[in-house]
């Protein structure tokens, strides 16, 4: 309840002092304020002092200021202290009042931040795409970036913005790898399920042993685990963050009893747990997507390596290819003999290579595979419903119950629509067609925890306050820009509009960052409150900057737009600005389904 009511408090807060601007710009300009309201809606109590009515009203989110005059259309009397009776500059004062206060709120708020220390996810690198531009230039897990295009990067997200705001341009990022420093330079490419430019890459998982969330009364619970035991193995297996979802994995539907080692109180501790069946989400049939097909070769010229991109590799050394058996090749030696499809050939290349074990190690380091969307290649999981009907590894599924199964949401979808009826599958294995019968199932194993993931995270401080001044101008001036590049990149296609968020979204991502203390509360308000100041300050009627264009119109004709130009374009900025509020709601509905 206090994170919720700071969430309410601290968005009411920006558009509070929004209107405190446009209240002390009145008032500097001589313009009579008939009301100044904090909250909006119903009025509560209040007071008056002098020409002007202070209340509190009902709903609590920011505030409002009505002054004499505001609506140039009114063709009644005008008094000196209104504000269509003022000079040009006296009612930019006015307009521009409320974008001031928050940008002066958020160059105060940064330093603050930056003084006192903040979270970050770091700007390392977790996961490398295979095939992607980072994997291309030869970036890992663990790299650090420290720099992009010569712009120092103090967090994943910093980093990660200023990549997809660099569109499908040359990046060049500063690496630190141990002790090393170099740089890499990349090309981002559009990154379609996101709606930006990315260099395929994902962050860092905190490396420490993941803590636990226990399910009332289910089987962990009933061994003795706690919420916030920490997870050291399952089933001997020792564990860790980047571990954890595979181990699970491999855990078969039908064990009879798992144990779980954790960490409580610094004591290591070990439960049996007896996992229950429990059916729950869609039918599956227990196979997973094999990544066999070549989608990028990395440093082509440093050894002869025969593959070329859009091959299969269908076997190694006369076995089905698996992920597991392809990194085995690093621990061979001497002859290495790939089978491999060719998109220009109907039948099996045979390729062989003589590599020694350094080789091998360079060869499949410098081999990036994927899945193909032209073929469904599996394996099926342990305990499945597929591994029991006799499927093997590289089996290839072409149709289910004689309907083709060209993607992968064909499989899956057939497997929904039979309701866990039997199903009829038709493979292709080993060049050779093969027919089997299975029953999907929805049962999985339930072990009553759930693991929890958390980001690497480092604090950001500067140890000086000169220093903090000048990193909060920096950062606000960067974020201005990326603000600024983002709107043109919505026009351009470069930024999808799906990316946009409305009020559901920022309370949301407010409530995450009051949970997480009151530096990064602090900081999201400054982070807003720049966005509300960009966005008051475009040139669309019914904002601020609508009004700042009429003004400069004004100065440049001599004369103010004629009230029925005014009118209209209120009207039009009015249904703008709703149908955006619409379409911001409706991307903030679908990111919750």
């Amino acid at each position: 309840m206090t994170s919720i009511l700071q969430t309410i408090l601290g968005i009411g807060f920006l558009i509070f002092i929004h209107e405190l601007g446009h209240y002390i710009c009145a008032r500097l300009a001589g313009i009579r304020v008939e009301v100044f309201s904090l909250g909006f809606g119903t009025r509560l109590f209040g007071f008056r002092r002098g020409d002007t009515e202070y209340r509190l009203s009902l709903v609590p989110l920011g505030g409002y200021v009505r002054v004499a005059g505001e609506d140039p259309a009114n063709e009644g009397p005008r008094t000196d202290d209104s504000l269509q009776s003022k000079s040009v500059i006296a009612r930019l004062c006015f307009f521009s009042g409320g974008v001031v206060m928050n940008l002066l709120f958020a160059f105060v708020a940064f330093p603050l931040v930056f003084r006192s220390g903040i979270d970050f996810d770091a700007p390392v690198v977790g996961q490398v795409i295979e095939g992607g531009p980072a994997w291309m230039a030869d970036l890992r897990p663990g790299d650090r970036i420290v720099e992009v295009n010569s712009k120092p990067m103090y967090s994943f997200q910093n980093m990660r913005v200023e990549i997809a705001l660099a569109g499908d341009n040359e990046v060049t990022l500063g690496v630190k790898r141990g002790d090393e420093i170099f740089s890499r330079t990349v090309r981002p490419t559009y990154n379609a399920e996101r709606g930006w430019y990315a260099i395929g890459i994902s962050g860092s998982i905190d490396p420490a042993a993941p803590s636990l969330n226990i399910t009332p009364d289910s089987p962990a619970s009933r061994a003795g685990m706690e919420t916030g035991d920490l997870l050291l193995a399952i089933g001997g297996r020792e564990v860790d963050s980047k571990s954890v979802g595979e181990i699970l994995g491999t855990l078969a539907p039908e064990q009879k009893k798992a144990t779980v080692d954790v960490s409580r109180d610094g004591k290591r501790l070990t439960f049996e747990v007896v996992p229950t069946a429990i059916e729950s989400g869609d039918y599956r049939i227990g196979v997973y997507r094999l990544s066999r097909q070549v989608i990028g070769i990395r440093n082509p010229d440093s050894h002869i390596h025969h593959l070329e991109l859009g091959d299969h590799i269908a076997t190694i050394d006369g076995e089905p290819f698996t992920e597991d058996r392809f990194k085995q090749i690093a621990d061979g030696t001497g002859n290495l003999r790939l089978e491999v499809l060719r998109a220009d050939s109907e039948k099996l290349v045979v390729l062989e290579h003589d590599l020694t074990p350094v080789r091998r190690k360079q060869f499949i380091e410098d081999i990036g595979l994927g899945t193909d969307s032209r073929e469904i290649a599996v394996t099926p999981l342990p305990g499945s419903p597929a591994l029991a009907a006799g499927m093997k590894d590289g089996d290839q599924i072409l149709r289910v119950n004689g309907k083709g199964t060209a993607t992968w949401d064909d499989l899956r979808k057939a497997v929904h629509d039979c309701q866990g009826q039997e199903l009829a599958l038709d493979i292709l294995r080993n060049r050779e067609p093969v027919k089997i019968s299975l029953l999907p199932t929805r049962s999985t194993l339930n072990l009553g925890f759930i693991p929890i993931l958390k980001p690497l995270r480092e604090q950001y401080k500067v140890d000086t306050f000169g220093g903090a001044l000048s990193a909060g101008m920096v950062c606000s001036i960067d974020l201005i820009k990326q603000l600024y590049v983002t709107i043109k990149k919505l026009f351009t296609g470069e930024v999808d509009a799906k990316n946009l968020g409305g009020i559901i979204t920022i309370a949301r991502v407010s409530y995450d960052f009051a949970e997480s203390g009151w530096t990064r509360f602090l900081y999201f308000l400054a982070l807003l409150s720049l966005n509300l100041a960009f966005i008051n300050v475009l040139p669309i009627p019914v904002l601020d900057g609508g009004h700042i264009l009429f003004l400069a119109i004004e100065g440049i004709k001599g004369s103010p737009v004629s009230p029925r130009v005014f009118t209209y374009s209120q009207v039009a900025g009015l249904v703008f600005v709703i149908a955006l509020i619409v379409f911001v709601t409706y991307n903030d509905i679908l990111r919750l389904l």
